[in-house]
């Protein structure tokens, strides 16, 4: 990209500049010095501090000149530092010291007036001798002095401008005192330097954001508060935010550097990007305008003219393009540059940009899409053979080699989009030869890769092919042409120009001259150029000429291109005599993915016979996975498990992917071998000329035996050298056949067995070939049989390995029964088994019975033989694991067992705890003692007593009717300082025999609970247990007559012994119906004195007489007694009266527990009036 100004080339970040510290070493002089007016009228921006020195200074400075990103990969989403995940953007970091210089927004008048000059509006018009100029830049093609006036496009400087000149934000950097007695001065110095860089910097027209760093110098320092209102006060008087001034300590780390820098970026970054969008605000609304600026003064050179409009929109384009890619927004800069190359390569622009033509460069640096390039260069071609010199010449060829150049150029800038991964394993996979499309697009699928975007090698390879045709047309340039300007005459020179272009290549008496030696040296051009597309091709292992057995191809699924290269390696092949070479096209080209060559005889036995007999003859071993088969061979077993001694079932299926004029192929034999104990097999051919080769499918049973004569060189098993089994079958494959062998091996070794490799050979009188399959296929496996319709096949081995089988040991012929087992058994329940041992071996057997019970090491069931069949060594005889306990594993011999002998044992299992299913659930209701029984209640002085029901329900799972015989709540434990008294069960639902599946139990237990000391107030926590006593329905069996006691645990209970509460009662009135008389007790067993607030609601349901609202006062251990009478509107049904009472003391609302057949819901209470008799 040497051909195009660097300010186009490099990459655009914004531009950040650091002032006060040292200036960098840089030298931009030289470009800076080519902008117009900048050393005349530039604003210059200048500080009297001094630049910052110190450790802390110079080694910030490195941190943040480490952010620069400016020699970063064109890649977008990578910050500074190349990281990648990121929304951080990248900037350009640039230090000046204490002075720079901004380029003037206006260009000086001309210095000769013109009378016709435009006049504009008073604040863009500058007054000189009475005659008013619309001003503009000075990089303008409005402005006279402009290098772009009066009608060019585009100049680089307008990059430079901004690359270089104009910041997005400047870092001004300070010293910040810590002498107590210098403090004062050195901040009022600091405000005015300060308020003086702002004035500056406003006064130039820029809004590059202001930031301001205090660097500390060494000191006795204060504390934090001093410096943080040192700070403020100099925030205030400077007019500067809080995100516009930090403090950097004395003593600050490397680290602590870092992350500030880091954070300081990331703050900056909203106020970068908005910086740019105003700009490309601004140039949108002039391009919205659809009207040419006047320019300071009109053209006076002859043919020139102003710019068009069309014009004017490629730079709006252009600027709105560079300015996305300043927001880092790459999307939206290509569509910028795609429409300015639009409107530049309209047929209006054409016409009116150039007068003659001679664009082939493009004067915009535009980074497009990879599809997009092409494009523009058709039609560039389209453009220049219409109105320029034409393309059949060596300008034109030079153009092209160039654009190809600078295509390697970028793509290589472009970063890690076309790495080479070079710690790849596999040679194929460590390469990126094409860019993968971007993930915006739909279907990925459907973009073919030749249409993705090569790597370097291929655009220099290019750019060389291109540089071959310059000189091939450089060659062709007549002799009177070569001559040089002062040899020819006027005319011959005229000529000369209308026929060649000569933008990017030298006039043609340079290009090829008469006398040797000199000229352009296009040998040396195409030498290099293709030395540095070898290094890419290389890097990627890409040779010039691709090795049929890499071809990468195969993988792609380019069978025309595949197809083209093969039929001329053959043809290379014969004639060099490579007869290996010529057998693996062959039988690649066999099958049927290529398309079929008229004419030609597909016969893969015939592929030598041009060739002379040789001894010894070719040998070719193919491997699967390097080549395109025209035959395919799996073997599958029928079950994933075999035993030792058992037939184990195997089917070999071989079809044919051929060309369908092709000739059947003969196979000489097929050998498996197998990685475990399996013993290899080889299938030899019958050798029948009338084999059948016409039918889809043929099914075939084969007969293994054992190898007639001991042969040392017969295959042999690569773990345990185990000897071949022989069968004889038909191996001739016909153009889309598929034959099936039905195999049956006994493994005489237990182990996993697996397919190694299945080896097809053909055997001719000038040739040996062989092709390995070693992997095995990973599409789904199927079963073939033969039925009525003809041969079928059924999908097996679903989530297994098909071609792997594991041989289990030789398994015993005893079998085991038990008569009596049932489906279901329950928790606790006393199980009585019986074991049926029967002998189905061919002789006398000894039989050992070991019965193991499995489940966790702490469950408490007990394992034991019955009494009948116990013996005094059974339990001397077994010892348990580790991971089991002693009652978990029983041991006995049964002795000697006859042919077709039974034996039957018994076994008990006891104490089973762990329930399988069960589901018990509790409701607990609160009532309240009268006044009356009290007394009677609490038989001895002592602490307060509550009466409590615990109503329980209880489902049955089981799935037969189930006898209850008792149901009891048990006392596990309860909390010191309290007794409790537990009565026996109130049975609830309607009392039955039995209790069906499914079927509820509902009963209540009542119990006391009392604390054995009045002052005890802490909460009582109870745990209790269900027991319930059952036994199956009798059915006449004494065993099953047993009763079994399954215990229930119950979430713990507490009991609140110490707080308030309040308690309702209800009774119906015996002289009135319906007159409900409603008590309401609140009880306070506190040690503190508490007043409650009653307040009872209106309601539509029920009028009530008693207090609306009413005080409680109640001293420690009291109650007392509110009461109502209530009438209700309508009878039976619930109504729910709602008193609220409020505890003043501990501003809390209590709620109103239910007692007797009260009930209770969310909101309240519930009351139950009798319907009419």
């Amino acid at each position: 990209m040497d051909a195009y100004p660097d300010d186009y080339v490099n990459h655009n970040l914004p531009l950040v500049l650091l002032s006060g510290l040292e200036a960098g070493s840089e030298n931009d002089n030289e470009k800076l010095f080519k902008y117009p007016l900048l050393a005349e009228r530039g604003h210059n921006i200048f500080s009297d501090f001094p630049p910052l020195s110190g450790a802390v200074a110079e080694e910030l400075r490195q941190v943040l000149l480490a952010e620069d990103g400016s020699h970063m990969p064109w890649k977008a989403g990578q910050n500074s530092n190349g990281n990648q995940p990121g929304s951080r953007l990248g900037y350009r970091i640039k230090s000046t010291g204490r002075s720079h210089k901004l380029p003037p927004r206006k260009a000086d008048p001309p210095q000769s007036p013109s009378p016709t000059s435009p006049t504009v509006d008073s604040e863009s018009n500058v007054s000189g001798s009475g005659i008013n100029y619309a001003l503009h830049s000075p990089i303008s093609p409005l402005s006279p002095g402009s290098p772009t006036f009066p009608d060019g496009l585009l100049t680089p400087l307008w990059v430079t401008k901004h690359q270089d000149l104009v910041p997005a934000a400047v870092l001004n950097f300070f010293p910040f005192s810590l002498d107590p007695n210098m403090n004062s001065l050195r901040d009022n110095q600091l405000k005015i330097e300060i308020n003086g860089l702002k004035k500056e910097w406003e006064a130039s027209g820029f809004k590059t954001r202001f930031v301001a760093v205090l660097i500390s110098e060494e000191g006795d320092g204060g504390y934090e508060g001093e410096i943080d209102d040192r700070v403020a006060g100099i925030r205030r008087a400077t007019n500067l935010d809080q995100k516009s001034i930090f403090v950097i300590p004395p003593d600050a780390t490397t680290s602590e550097l870092k992350d500030f820098v880091s954070s300081l970026f990331s703050l900056l970054q909203p106020t970068v990007v908005e910086y740019y969008r105003d700009l490309s605000k601004h140039a949108r609304r002039k391009r919205n305008r659809s009207s040419i600026p006047p320019p300071t003064a009109p053209p006076t050179s002859g043919t020139s003219q102003t710019l068009s409009l069309q014009g004017w929109n490629v730079r709006y384009e252009f600027k709105l393009g560079i300015l996305a890619e300043f927001r880092q927004e790459m999307d939206a800069a290509c569509r910028n540059y795609e429409s300015a190359y639009e409107t530049l390569f309209g047929q209006e622009a054409m016409h009116s940009l150039f007068a003659s033509f001679a664009v082939y460069s493009g004067q915009v640096k535009l980074p497009l899409p990879h599809a997009f390039g092409p494009i523009i260069r058709i039609r560039t071609k389209d453009i220049v053979n219409r109105r320029g010199k034409g393309s059949k010449n060596y300008g034109w060829e030079a153009w092209e080699a160039r654009w190809s150049m600078v295509m390697a150029q970028l793509i290589h800038r472009a970063g890690s989009s076309l790495q080479v991964l070079e710690t790849a394993l596999d040679p194929a996979q460590a390469l990126s030869i094409f860019c993968p499309p971007k993930k915006s697009i739909r279907n990925p699928d459907r973009v073919s890769p030749w249409e993705q975007l090569h790597h370097e090698g291929y655009w220099l390879y290019r750019s060389a092919k291109h540089t071959m045709l310059r000189r091939k047309l450089a060659e062709q340039i007549p002799n009177d042409d070569r001559l040089s300007p002062g040899q020819s005459p006027a005319s011959q020179i005229a000529s000369k120009s209308y026929l060649y272009d000569t933008y990017l290549a030298p006039d043609t008496h340079q290009e090829f001259p008469h006398a040797e030696g000199g000229g352009f040296d296009h040998s040396g051009l195409i030498l290099d150029t293709l030395k540095m597309a070898l290094e890419e091709f290389t890097k990627r292992h890409q040779t010039r000429k691709p090795h049929w057995a890499t071809l990468t191809w195969r993988r792609s699924g380019w069978w025309q291109l595949m197809e083209t290269y093969a039929w001329a390696l053959r043809e290379c092949a014969l004639n060099i005599e490579d007869q290996e070479m010529v057998l693996k096209i062959d039988w690649e080209l066999l099958n049927k993915a290529f398309p079929s060559r008229p004419a030609w005889q597909y016969d893969i036995h015939k592929s030598l016979e041009m060739f002379p007999t040789e001894k010894p003859k070719p040998s070719v071993v193919l491997r699967a996975e390097d080549v395109l088969t025209s035959l395919t061979a799996s073997l599958v077993f029928e079950k994933s498990e075999g035993n030792v001694g058992e037939p184990l079932k195997a089917q070999l299926t071989i079809s044919s992917c051929a060309q369908p004029a092709s000739a059947p192929i003969r196979l000489s034999e097929v050998k498996l071998v197998f990685e475990g104990c399996l013993r290899p097999v080889k299938l030899q051919a019958d050798h029948d000329e009338n084999s059948n080769t016409s039918s889809p499918c043929c099914i075939s049973s084969i007969s293994l035996r054992e190898p007639s004569s001991p042969d040392n060189s017969s295959l042999q098993s690569p773990t345990s050298g185990l000897a071949t089994l022989i069968g004889i079958a038909d191996l001739t494959i016909g153009p889309s056949q598929t034959k099936v062998y039905n195999l049956i091996c006994i493994p005489r070794e237990a182990g996993d067995a697996q397919v190694a490799c299945i080896a097809m050979h053909i055997d001719e009188e000038k040739f040996d070939l062989a092709y390995m399959i070693t992997g095995h296929s990973e599409r789904p496996s199927s079963w073939w049989q033969q039925t009525k319709k003809g041969a079928s096949q059924r999908r097996i081995g679903k989530d297994r390995d098909t071609g792997r089988c594991k041989i289990m040991p030789k398994p015993p012929k005893i079998r085991i029964s038990t008569p009596n087992l049932r489906s279901t058994y329950y928790t606790n329940e006393r199980v009585t088994l019986s074991i049926g041992i029967h002998n189905e071996e061919d002789e006398r057997a000894e039989v050992l019975a070991e019965v193991r019970l499995f489940g966790t090491p702490e469950s408490t069931a007990k394992l034991a033989w019955s009494e009948a069949d116990s013996s005094p060594d059974s339990a001397e005889s077994g010892s348990s694991t580790p991971t089991e306990g002693p009652s978990h594993f029983i041991k006995q011999s049964v002795g000697f067992l006859d042919r077709s002998a039974d034996k039957e044992l018994g076994i008990v299992l006891a104490d089973t705890q762990e329930a399988a299913k069960f589901s018990l659930r509790d409701l607990r209701y609160f009532f309240s003692v009268s006044d009356d029984l009290v007394g009677d209640l609490i038989s001895k002085p002592g602490g307060l007593v509550q009466k409590w029901c615990l109503n329980s329900k209880v489902v049955s799972f089981a799935l037969e009717p189930l006898v209850i015989e008792k149901m009891a709540l048990k006392l596990l434990d309860i909390s010191i300082g309290a007794v409790c008294n537990i009565e026996s069960e109130v049975l609830i639902s309607p009392e039955t025999p039995q209790i069906s599946p499914e079927e509820l139990r509902d009963s209540n237990f009542f119990l006391d609970v009392q604390k054995v000391l009045l002052g005890d107030r802490r909460p009582t926590a109870l745990n209790f247990a269900l027991e319930i006593t059952w036994r199956r329905n009798s059915s006449g069996s004494a065993v099953e007559d047993n009763t079994t006691t399954s215990v229930l645990e119950i979430p713990r209970f507490v009991v609140p012994m110490g707080e308030p509460r309040v308690l309702a009662s209800s009774s119906p009135s015996n002289k009135l119906p319906g007159l409900i008389h409603l008590e309401y007790t609140v009880e306070n067993p506190s040690t503190h004195f508490l007043t409650f607030n009653l307040m009872m609601e209106a309601s539509e349901h029920f009028a009530f007489s008693g207090p609306k609202t009413t005080v409680i006062q109640l001293v420690p251990l009291s109650r007392h007694t509110v009461r109502y009478n209530i009438l209700a509107a309508k009878r039976g049904l619930w109504i729910q009266p709602q008193l609220v009472v409020v505890d003043t003391y501990f501003n809390k609302t209590l709620r109103v527990l239910p007692t007797g057949e009260m009930r209770a819901d969310k909101k309240g209470v519930l009351v139950w009036v009798d319907a009419d008799d």
